[in-house]
Protein backbone atom coordinates (compact mmCIF):
# COMPACT_ATOMS: atom_id res chain seq x y z
CA UNK A 1 0.00 0.00 0.00
CA UNK A 2 1.15 3.42 -0.90
CA UNK A 3 1.16 6.73 1.50
CA UNK A 4 -1.06 8.73 -0.15
CA UNK A 5 0.73 11.79 1.48
CA UNK A 6 4.62 11.19 0.95
CA UNK A 7 4.45 8.20 -1.46
CA UNK A 8 5.91 5.62 0.09
CA UNK A 9 5.36 1.66 0.03
CA UNK A 10 4.22 0.49 3.47
CA UNK A 11 2.82 -2.76 4.53
CA UNK A 12 -0.64 -3.71 4.13
CA UNK A 13 -1.17 -3.79 8.00
CA UNK A 14 0.17 -0.59 8.81
CA UNK A 15 -2.29 2.04 10.22
CA UNK A 16 0.11 5.09 9.08
CA UNK A 17 2.95 5.15 7.24
CA UNK A 18 6.54 4.42 8.56
CA UNK A 19 7.87 6.88 7.23
CA UNK A 20 5.95 10.61 7.35
CA UNK A 21 3.41 9.34 9.82
CA UNK A 22 0.43 9.69 8.34
CA UNK A 23 -2.88 7.76 8.58
CA UNK A 24 -3.24 5.00 5.95
CA UNK A 25 -6.67 4.32 4.56
CA UNK A 26 -7.33 0.84 3.50
CA UNK A 27 -9.86 1.95 0.56
CA UNK A 28 -7.92 4.62 -1.87
CA UNK A 29 -11.62 5.26 -3.69
CA UNK A 30 -12.81 6.01 -0.22
CA UNK A 31 -9.65 7.96 0.33
CA UNK A 32 -9.83 11.91 0.37
CA UNK A 33 -6.88 13.68 -1.26
CA UNK A 34 -3.83 14.82 0.85
CA UNK A 35 -3.97 17.95 2.07
CA UNK A 36 -1.21 20.01 1.30
CA UNK A 37 0.37 21.67 4.18
CA UNK A 38 0.66 25.48 3.79
CA UNK A 39 4.58 25.19 5.11
CA UNK A 40 6.78 21.83 4.78
CA UNK A 41 7.31 19.93 7.78
CA UNK A 42 10.17 20.93 9.77
CA UNK A 43 13.34 18.34 9.23
CA UNK A 44 13.95 16.81 13.01
CA UNK A 45 16.77 18.35 14.98
CA UNK A 46 20.76 17.51 14.48
CA UNK A 47 22.17 15.83 17.19
CA UNK A 48 25.14 17.77 18.35
CA UNK A 49 28.80 16.66 16.97
CA UNK A 50 30.18 19.22 19.21
CA UNK A 51 33.98 18.04 20.39
CA UNK A 52 34.21 16.78 23.79
CA UNK A 53 35.01 19.29 26.34
CA UNK A 54 38.21 19.86 27.24
CA UNK A 55 39.01 18.82 30.77
CA UNK A 56 40.69 21.07 33.15
CA UNK A 57 44.21 21.71 34.36
CA UNK A 58 46.25 18.60 34.49
CA UNK A 59 48.27 18.40 37.70
CA UNK A 60 51.27 15.48 36.93
CA UNK A 61 54.80 15.41 38.79
CA UNK A 62 56.00 13.89 35.42
CA UNK A 63 57.81 15.86 32.82
CA UNK A 64 56.60 13.62 30.14
CA UNK A 65 52.91 13.66 30.87
CA UNK A 66 50.58 15.46 27.60
CA UNK A 67 49.80 18.83 27.87
CA UNK A 68 46.01 20.03 27.77
CA UNK A 69 46.40 21.21 24.26
CA UNK A 70 47.93 18.11 22.61
CA UNK A 71 46.00 15.54 24.16
CA UNK A 72 42.45 17.57 23.18
CA UNK A 73 39.97 14.72 22.92
CA UNK A 74 41.94 12.23 24.63
CA UNK A 75 40.96 10.76 28.67
CA UNK A 76 43.62 12.44 30.34
CA UNK A 77 45.00 9.26 32.82
CA UNK A 78 47.08 9.66 35.90
CA UNK A 79 50.50 9.26 35.32
CA UNK A 80 51.53 5.69 37.55
CA UNK A 81 55.06 5.37 39.01
CA UNK A 82 56.37 1.84 37.69
CA UNK A 83 60.26 1.67 38.56
CA UNK A 84 62.22 0.13 35.70
CA UNK A 85 64.81 -1.21 37.47
CA UNK A 86 67.22 -0.18 34.15
CA UNK A 87 70.29 0.31 37.10
CA UNK A 88 69.94 -3.31 38.54
CA UNK A 89 69.71 -4.72 34.96
CA UNK A 90 72.66 -2.70 33.66
CA UNK A 91 74.51 -4.29 36.50
CA UNK A 92 73.21 -7.66 36.48
CA UNK A 93 74.12 -7.59 32.91
CA UNK A 94 77.80 -6.35 33.40
CA UNK A 95 78.29 -9.39 35.73
CA UNK A 96 76.96 -11.69 33.27
CA UNK A 97 79.19 -10.62 30.54
CA UNK A 98 82.04 -10.95 33.24
CA UNK A 99 81.03 -14.28 34.19
CA UNK A 100 80.49 -15.84 30.67
CA UNK A 101 76.95 -15.46 30.49
CA UNK A 102 76.13 -12.88 28.26
CA UNK A 103 72.73 -13.58 26.31
CA UNK A 104 71.12 -14.47 30.21
CA UNK A 105 72.20 -10.26 30.34
CA UNK A 106 70.58 -9.31 27.97
CA UNK A 107 66.98 -9.91 29.47
CA UNK A 108 66.56 -8.05 32.52
CA UNK A 109 68.11 -5.34 30.37
CA UNK A 110 65.13 -5.80 27.49
CA UNK A 111 62.58 -5.94 30.37
CA UNK A 112 63.34 -2.92 31.90
CA UNK A 113 63.17 -0.44 28.47
CA UNK A 114 59.84 -1.86 27.76
CA UNK A 115 58.38 -0.46 31.00
CA UNK A 116 58.47 3.21 29.91
CA UNK A 117 57.36 2.65 26.46
CA UNK A 118 54.52 0.65 27.84
CA UNK A 119 53.46 3.18 30.45
CA UNK A 120 53.71 5.92 27.60
CA UNK A 121 51.11 3.68 25.59
CA UNK A 122 48.94 3.77 28.62
CA UNK A 123 49.38 -0.07 29.06
CA UNK A 124 49.58 0.24 32.69
CA UNK A 125 49.27 -3.46 33.47
CA UNK A 126 51.50 -4.65 31.03
CA UNK A 127 54.30 -2.03 32.78
CA UNK A 128 53.98 -3.40 36.08
CA UNK A 129 54.55 -7.07 34.39
CA UNK A 130 58.00 -5.64 32.81
CA UNK A 131 59.05 -4.30 35.88
CA UNK A 132 58.56 -7.61 37.71
CA UNK A 133 60.16 -9.28 35.48
CA UNK A 134 63.22 -7.04 34.64
CA UNK A 135 63.98 -7.32 38.98
CA UNK A 136 63.21 -11.31 38.87
CA UNK A 137 65.49 -11.63 35.82
CA UNK A 138 68.46 -9.19 37.42
CA UNK A 139 68.66 -10.91 40.58
CA UNK A 140 68.36 -14.60 38.70
CA UNK A 141 71.24 -13.22 36.82
CA UNK A 142 73.32 -11.73 39.54
CA UNK A 143 72.97 -15.12 41.36
CA UNK A 144 74.01 -17.31 38.20
CA UNK A 145 76.54 -14.81 37.87
CA UNK A 146 78.16 -15.08 41.73
CA UNK A 147 77.57 -18.35 41.84
CA UNK A 148 79.82 -19.25 38.62
CA UNK A 149 82.05 -16.60 39.89
CA UNK A 150 82.41 -18.50 43.47
CA UNK A 151 82.83 -21.81 41.58
CA UNK A 152 85.67 -20.89 38.93
CA UNK A 153 86.91 -19.58 42.44
CA UNK A 154 86.73 -22.95 43.91
CA UNK A 155 88.00 -24.81 41.20
CA UNK A 156 91.00 -22.79 40.82
CA UNK A 157 92.04 -23.19 43.87
CA UNK A 158 91.20 -26.92 43.98
CA UNK A 159 93.57 -26.61 40.50
CA UNK A 160 96.30 -24.83 42.48
CA UNK A 161 96.17 -27.18 45.99
CA UNK A 162 96.28 -30.20 43.35
CA UNK A 163 99.51 -28.84 41.45
CA UNK A 164 101.19 -27.97 44.70
CA UNK A 165 101.58 -31.25 46.00
CA UNK A 166 99.40 -31.53 49.22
Amino acid sequence: MRCPNCGAECSEQAKECEFCGQALVANIENASPPVQAAEPAAPPPLPDFAPPPVPGSFESDNPYAASDSSSYGRPQVPAFEVPNHLPLSITSAVLSFLCCCIPFGIIPVIFSTQVNSKLANGDYEGAQSASANAKLWSWICIGVALSMFALNVILQFAAGMAGSGF
